[in-house]
This record gives C-alpha cells, structure tokens and sequence, in this order.
C-alpha cells in the first residue's frame, strides 16, 4: 500500500471538478473557428466504507453470527435477504483514535447509527478496545472489555459452552492484553488462565491461555496447572513446563518431566534416534545434581548422533545438540573444580541456546567469585539483568504488533457455529466404526494415527475437539481409564493416541488423560445422538411458542 493505513482511509472523498476546456484550438481561415469540447463529465464519488468496515474491518452482516444466532433462537438474525452485504476490507479499517470515533458511532447509546444487534455489538466493543490500546489508551480498553463482559451476560451469552470457546475467549485475551501494557504481568496472567475452569480439554481455549512467563519471574499455583493441561494436550507444551520449572529453580522437577517426554517418545517411536530430549534431560539432571543420570543421557545424545554421522544422515538438531552439549560441559567443569576453564568456556560464547532458567543459573553460579577480568561474553550480565534484557525485548516485539493494524484484530475470535459440532454427533460418538483412527499403530510404535477426513464444512477448529473426544470414548469401547495424546499447536485434524490407564509403565502421570473428564467436558458441544435429538426436539418446541 502507498500511503500508511490512517492517512488513506481518511481522506474524505471530494468530487472532482468540471474539466477545464480542451486544449486551444488553432483556427485556420477560411474554417469557422472550432466548437469547444464538452465539459468531461463529473467523477463518481468514491463510497466511503461502512462505520463497521472503519471500525473493525468487517460488514455490518456477517456470516459467523447468523449462524450462530439460528441455532441459539435468542436474538433476531441480521437481515437474512437484505441486498449483497459489503465485504469485508481490513485495509478501510481505521487505526488508532480515528478507529474510536468510528466504533464510538456504532456503540455509544446516544448514537443516531448505533449498532443494536447484540452479537454485532460484541466485536466492534472490542475492535474499540484495539483501537485504544494502539492509542496507548489502555484504561479505556479496559473499560470496553467490561462493557462487552457486561453486554455478554445481559443477552445470556455467558456460560453458553459454543460462546466460551469461541468470541467468549477474546474477552480474557484484550483483558490481558491491556493489563500486560500497564506493567501488571499478574493481572494479565490471572485473566489469561481463569477461562480454562471447565475448558481443559477443548482446544482453543488451551492455546489461547497464556501465562506471560517472561513477564513474572515467580510462576504461581494457576500458571502451574496451566502448564499441566497444556502438558497433556499439546506435544512440545511439556519441555516449555520444564524450562519453566528450570527458571524458578526446580531442577529436579524439571528432570522428570524431561524423563516423561522420553517415556512419550519411546512409545511414538521405538526406533528414535533423537539427541535433543537426551542432551536437555542430561543438563536437568546435572542442574538437579544428579550427575549419573545426567552422565548416561549425554553418552546416549553422542552417541546417537556419531551413529548418524557413520551412516551419512546427520541429525537435523545437530549444531543444537552440539551446543547444548558444550554447555553440559560447562557444568561438568564447574563441578569437578575447574571454575576458570568452566568460566572461560561459557564466557566464550556471547549467548547460549538452551533454556532460559538453565542459562540464569549457570551465569549466577559462574559469576559468584569471578574476578574482573573474567566477567565478559556471555558472563558479562548477571542473570537479573538477563532477565530485564529478556522481559525488555519481549515487550518491544509486542507493541510493535500494536501498530501493524492488524495482529491485534486476529484476537476477535469469531463465533462458534454450533450446527458444524452437532453435525459431529454420529460420526464422533459412533466407536464400533470409526472414520479418525487407524487400524493399526504406527510402525514401531504403541500410538495409532488419528486424522479428520477433509471436509470443508467443519471450521478447523472443530476438528481437534471432535478427535479428543472420540479418543476418550475409544479408550471407554476398548476397556481403558484414559489415553496419551499427541497433537501439535497447529489447528490441522490429526494427533496421535495412545490408551492405557493411570500408573502404567508407559503412561506417565503428566502425559495421562482421564477419558471420563474428557467425555463430561466435550458432550457438552458434541452432544451423543440421543442427546442432540432431545436437544433439537427442546429447540423445535421454544420455536413455536
């Protein structure tokens, strides 16, 4: 785009003027002297985008909402036969304080164009909200989240389990968002995580629960169970709960979560020549103290990766795994008393590319007794100025996003479209056939591939809800308490599963999930076939009254 996204949208459109007359004519005699063109004809004004488009780039109607409205039955749908609806155009979306006038013209009482549809009113309160905190506005933007909380309520949104997965969700996300900007990582952290009460094994509501790790250095009781769910339901989400516990200090309970992921990928792939898991297991256990078991998981990291030197296949991680390795070394130094070779070692490198919590401490515990001179490199900062460097850094990547007119937006989460999960009910609920699992494991492995058949109807985030509940009704059919699940943080329908039952070998408590608190939870959006028939009949019943 040529010009920044305010001074374009903004320019008011102006007629253009009668053209002047064409160019003189020359006269030659004996001709009469020539006619003058015609006056060109007026432009047509350029329409202005709709007051919705100028506040949060989409048209007055949207599809989203009217399909939610119909199953709801609450609130009158958008006129379903109006003309053609404008389309949607973030680039006619306003920014800033010009972005507030426009939605303050939709959602202020006394407004003449005042939106009064209250499931159109929700995304524009928080495109407001938006616009205040790209306009450094952040108590205002507060003050729109609970308006929206409020609005939410008053229509009986809240509590409805399609809402609280859905638009519901981008109320704790602009809460936090504004409370991060006002320096109140606590608050931002308590808002972010109080939505998963309820909702710890749907999807969307687990990805979007942040804990802002990097702007409280303490991790409280809400931000462990956190990482717990998050532990469960995502597959790289464990090693980030290690480097957590590695960064408040608890080595030891980081090793074993290390030792669980290795568990977990052992039953993935029996055949696993991996050196990463190894080598962060082995810096664990050195940190915890437990110098035999850190010992044996570094020989096995090199030597896996010599073997796949030999074989001519090196390990795709392997310069991490090398450098990881060089700080295990580190350690190893420091701890049989060579300080000034360990010193000299770490200081060598001006970063390290291993956990946060593990670099804090190994930069603490060299620095204490160094001299001068040895403090430079990556011993140059103590780990508290580590840590303001950290938070500093993180913080300017994030208000820089307030200016692109854009990253902010993605956090108005549309509304759920409940026919898409009842349309799931048979085919999620029936285990005698199942369309998403495989017959059979996946070679060399204890867990069987699961996949959503393509379908372009069901929204994808659908998808790994419906498969999360089928694998706990699985486990049920098959005679099983519980299963392991692998899904990554991408919204695509496939994971990994495998069943089993608490305290079992392979089944480490921090990768277990119970199947009946998945099936209490997920019915409540794919209801059973029984249970969608009374609810339709329930639905069909209200409708006629």
């Amino acid at each position: 785009m040529g010009c920044a996204v305010s001074a374009c949208v903004l320019a008011t459109p102006i007629a253009q003027a009668w053209a002047q007359s064409a160019p003189p004519v020359v006269v030659a005699p004996p001709a009469p002297m020539a006619t003058p063109s015609p006056a060109a004809a007026p432009a047509a004004p350029v329409k202005q985008a709709s007051l919705h488009v100028r506040c949060d780039g989409k048209p007055p109607q949207m599809s989203d909402i009217e399909s939610f409205a119909r199953i709801m039955g609450a609130l009158t749908l958008l006129s379903l036969f109006a003309p053609a609806p404008e389309q949607a155009d973030a680039s006619k979306r306003l920014f800033g304080t010009a972005g507030v006038e426009a939605c303050n013209q939709l959602i202020d009482a006394a407004a003449a164009t005042r939106e009064k549809n209250t499931l159109r009113r929700l995304p524009l309160i928080l495109a407001r909200a938006a616009h205040h905190i790209e306009a450094k506005q952040y108590q205002d933007a507060l003050a729109d989240v609970a308006l929206a909380r409020a609005e939410a309520k008053a229509a009986g949104l809240t509590g409805n389990p399609y809402f609280d997965r859905s638009m519901g969700l981008s109320f704790d996300r602009f809460d936090s968002f504004a409370r991060l900007r006002l320096g109140d990582g606590e608050g931002a952290r308590a808002v972010s995580l109080s939505h998963l009460d309820g909702m710890a094994y749907s999807f969307l509501p687990v990805l979007t629960a942040q804990d802002y790790g990097w702007m409280n250095d303490r991790m409280d009781a809400n931000e462990e169970r956190a990482h717990a769910i998050r532990g469960r339901m995502l597959s790289t989400a464990v090693n980030l709960y290690a480097n957590r516990l590695e960064d408040q200090g608890r080595f030891k309970d980081a090793a074993a979560l290390r030792e669980a992921w290795l568990n977990r990928l052992n039953s993935i792939n029996s055949e696993s020549t991996r050196s990463w898991p190894l080598v962060t297991a082995a810096i664990s256990h050195a940190l915890a103290g437990d110098w035999d078991a850190s010992k044996a998981r570094a020989l096995r990291a090199r030597a896996q990766l010599d073997k796949l030197d030999e074989e001519g296949k090196p390990d795709s991680e392997r310069s991490n795994v090398i450098e990881a390795l060089d700080f295990l070394d580190v350690l190893v130094l420091h701890h049989e008393g060579r300080v000034d070779e360990a010193r000299r070692n770490f200081a060598a490198r001006s970063q390290w590319d291993v956990s946060f919590g593990a670099v804090v401490q190994a930069t603490d515990m060299l620095r204490r007794g160094a001299r001068p001179e040895q403090l430079f490199g990556a011993l140059g900062k103590s780990g508290d100025e580590l840590r303001q460097d950290m938070r500093r850094r993180a913080m300017a990547r994030m208000l820089q996003t307030d200016s692109n007119n854009r990253t902010l937006y993605t956090n108005i989460l549309p509304y759920a479209q409940i026919d898409a999960y009842e349309k799931l009910s048979r085919p999620v609920w029936n285990t005698d056939k199942s369309r998403y699992i495989a017959e059979k494991p996946v070679r060399n492995s204890k867990f069987y591939f699961m996949s959503f058949p393509a379908d372009p109807t069901i929204p994808v985030f659908v998808r790994p809800d419906a498969l999360m509940l089928h694998a706990a009704l699985l486990a049920k059919a098959k005679g099983f308490k519980g299963f392991q699940w692998g899904k990554s943080n991408d919204v695509e329908g496939v994971a990994l599963v495998m069943f089993g039952n608490a305290g079992d070998a392979d089944m480490p408590a921090a990768m277990y999930i119970d199947a009946d608190a998945v099936i209490a939870e997920l019915r409540q959006i794919i209801p059973s076939p029984d249970e969608l028939a009374a609810r339709i009949k329930a639905r069909e019943a209200t409708a006629r009254k």
